[in-house]
């Protein structure tokens, strides 16, 4: 079995963003912070104390036999404290540090706080639940130079940005310990406001789930968020120091959570920081080297004078790969572990990432006579060293390098209407596969390496793992053309529905049967929003644009309208075949 912290760590590098946080009072414990359920404790015993009796040692039977209430934070803090000033003044005490505690490091951010900023900071996490009042979280993204929105109160929630659109989003769902608002009593915790609940449904519908610290056992309303939320698209890891409570297991259980045995939070959070940390280590090329690159090319793509310039560096970046994927760096390895993919996979695309950034900075900017550069490179990179390997899961991932550029310069040409660009890379580009030469189009494909995808933690029961992979991989090297998920998303889903139309093309004109080829696109909106998917588009743009579609008059399917209706109908009824599986 793979160690679930490692699959947490792999999970969340390579799907960068998509994990949120539920934390509760565990990992605020190391640094003295009380809980709220502590906080109203001891501020019976006060009252108790200046009352002039012994509330023994259970203060809220005392209070509710004294009051005949229960004794709610909220009710307690406004019945001891009348104005807003003295409440302020009455809570400093319990979650600011007394100059004592400041040289003890007691109430500041720990060593799980820092982590999870460092985290917050490199865009790993974007969104935070925590049932905790204290702003040790708050204080430690300032710290990294994170300005997070903190939700607490629900007035605040209807008019955030959307999740999305912020660095960091904290949800304080029980509030914050200067607003009288807290949720302390099981009366306060069982139900929560409308927009809350909305918040809460979306956040475990969407993200991926990393829970720690909190033992489930109050907190009625939010187990019942959780509940209610039936998707599976992302795991959900749970830490746990000893053992969990019934109603941590009930969670468990319904999300099929990966449970991992924890020491503390603080450990916890390091020991993922630091994997994170040193995956990105192997991933990452120096930044200079890919700007500086990439800013020389847009210097020569504007005049065909700088043709020769542009050929040379394009050349080089090229030769540079060739010898960094050559069977010596990458060879064969007879038993293929999980880690070991993880690791090349990593490692092709830092290698990679230069003539990446110049084949998707050429095909988005570049005009005609540049089409050959991108053409030839992506060529070269397909046919080197695949004759040398004798396993058939390191030859199919030995494609990998030239499926990025191939990607890469696609989405880049769609994303700037350059279809002539587009249809040169799937057809002009030719592969040896099995011992013939096929056109990319066909010979460079996510189908090839779905099943080694698959075998990573976050990908087992993906439907699509290679195409959600690599969407993931190239997703922040295209945030500045495409800043907007959406923008990026419709433009990869073109993508790999025209290169399935252009490989339906090819395969008919050679006789062969027309496949289904893989791709988000399958699936992507096809429930929550049918009249939005790449089919349903480009079946409106045909019948707006008849022959003057861009992908017609770039002169791919013979420039014909027919073909195209013919061929889009034919791999259409394919997808609607699989589809109702």
């Amino acid at each position: 079995m793979i160690d679930p912290i490692l699959s947490l760590a792999i999970s969340m590098h390579s799907c960068k963003g998509v994990y949120a946080l539920l934390l509760g009072s565990g990992v605020s414990r190391s640094a003295g912070i009380p809980t709220g359920w502590e906080v109203t404790q001891d501020l019976i015993k006060k009252l108790a104390n200046v009352s002039g009796e012994d509330c023994g040692p259970s203060p809220d039977e005392w209070y509710r036999e004294k009051y005949g209430e229960e004794s709610e934070y909220s009710r307690l803090i406004q019945g001891i404290a009348r104005t807003p000033s003295e409440r302020s003044q009455l809570l400093k005490e319990y979650f600011e540090p007394t100059p004592d505690e400041r040289e003890k490091n007691l109430k500041a951010p720990t060593a799980a706080h820092k982590a999870i900023a460092k985290l917050v900071a490199e865009g790993y996490i974007r969104v935070i639940i925590t049932t905790n009042f204290d702003r040790l979280l708050e204080n430690a993204l300032e710290e990294e130079g994170v300005r997070a929105t903190v939700l607490f109160i629900p007035e605040a929630i209807d008019g955030a940005m959307p999740l999305t659109h912020t660095t960091c989003t904290i949800l304080k769902i029980n509030g914050d310990y200067l607003d009288t608002r807290i949720r302390n009593s099981v009366r306060e915790l069982s139900s929560y406001e409308d927009c809350q609940n909305k918040l809460l449904d979306r956040i475990f519908d969407e993200f991926g789930l990393i829970v720690c610290g909190w033992s489930a056992e109050y907190d009625i309303a939010l187990r019942d968020a959780i509940m209610r939320s039936p998707n599976r698209r992302f795991t959900t890891f749970w830490a746990v120091k000893g053992g969990v409570t019934r109603a941590a297991r009930e969670l468990i259980d319904f999300r099929q959570a990966q449970v991992i045995s924890v020491e503390n939070a603080d450990s916890f959070f390091n020991d993922i920081a630091e994997k994170v940390k040193s995956l990105d280590a192997i991933q990452r090329v120096h930044p200079y080297s890919v700007k500086t690159a990439v800013e020389s090319l847009k210097r020569y793509l504007p005049e065909e004078k700088y043709l020769i310039p542009a050929h040379d560096l394009m050349r080089k970046a090229t030769e540079d790969l060739l010898g960094k994927i050559a069977y010596k760096n990458f060879p064969d390895i007879k038993e293929v572990k999980s880690d070991d993919i993880v690791k090349r996979l990593k490692q092709y695309e830092a290698v990679a990432e230069v003539l990446m950034n110049l084949i998707a900075t050429g095909c988005y900017w570049g005009a005609n006579h540049h089409v050959p550069l991108w053409v030839k490179s992506i060529e070269r990179i397909a046919n080197s060293h695949q004759s040398e390997r004798r396993y058939v899961e390191w030859i199919d991932l030995g494609y990998y390098p030239a499926l990025l550029l191939l990607f890469a310069g696609g989405i880049a040409a769609i994303a700037n209407e350059r279809y002539d660009t587009f249809g040169a890379i799937m057809n002009r580009v030719k592969v040896e596969r099995s011992g013939r030469e096929v056109s990319a189009a066909v010979g460079l494909t996510t189908l090839e390496i779905d099943s080694i995808i698959q075998r990573l933690p976050a990908y087992e029961r993906r439907f699509t793992p290679a195409s959600e992979y690599i969407s993931s991989v190239l997703r922040e090297m295209f945030s500045e053309i495409l800043p907007r998920d959406t923008e990026y998303y419709k433009c990869f889903d073109r993508f790999e529905y025209l290169s399935a139309l252009i490989n339906a093309d090819l395969r008919d004109k050679a006789g062969g049967v027309i496949r289904r080829a893989p791709g988000s696109y399958l699936w992507r909106n096809r429930l929550d929003y049918p009249e939005k998917t790449i089919m349903v588009a480009i079946e409106q743009e045909c019948e707006m644009y008849g022959a003057d579609m861009p992908i017609i008059r770039a002169g791919l399917f013979d420039g014909s309208l027919g073909r195209f209706k013919d061929i889009k109908k034919a791999v259409d009824a394919g997808i609607s075949r699989f589809q109702t599986y």
